[in-house]
């Protein structure tokens, strides 16, 4: 299956959805299509905390995905 990524944004509010919810409702969707390598990620993009490592984990991933399905060029 193809890699998906939820990122749990606003991780700087007290009242956010806290990751540990986040990964409740959507694991279930994350298992109906079919995804293998999915993965929930705490970040908050006002102050820039769990960007770096969601773009880490989307990069190997996608580099993964290339080197075992590499792209039908029609």
């Amino acid at each position: 299956g193809v890699p998906v990524l939820m990122l749990a944004n606003k991780q700087d509010i007290p009242n956010a959805l806290r990751v540990e919810e986040t990964k409740e409702l959507f694991n279930p969707i994350a298992q109906k299509i079919g995804a293998r390598d999915s993965r929930v990620l705490p970040v908050s993009a006002l102050e820039g905390t769990g960007i770096r490592d969601a773009v880490d984990w989307l990069f190997v991933r996608i580099q993964r995905n290339q080197q075992n399905r590499p792209p039908i060029l029609k």
